[in-house]
């Protein structure tokens, strides 16, 4: 029973590092160090959001539901 619930883990971790990845060959901004994770701070109250460090260009947190970039709807909720 450990041994599926690591696998669980570790394969929800995988998607959310796969998710916030840019595409291969896709960034042309350059990838950047950060001092933190972008997502660490950031919030999002777009329901069910989850959210994936981006590094092309920047320090990004992205924000996903379902695998659909919810990023620009997260201020306007959060306003709202």
């Amino acid at each position: 029973m450990k041994t599926m619930l690591c696998l669980v883990v570790v394969l929800i971790g995988a998607v959310h590092i796969a998710q916030s990845l840019p595409a291969l060959g896709t960034c042309t901004l350059g990838i950047v160090n950060c001092f933190v994770e972008p997502c660490r701070f950031s919030k999002c109250a777009v329901e069910g959001a989850t959210c994936g460090d981006d590094y092309c260009g920047g320090c990004n947190a992205r924000w996903y539901v379902g695998g659909k970039e919810v990023t620009s709807q997260c201020a306007a909720v959060a306003e709202a």
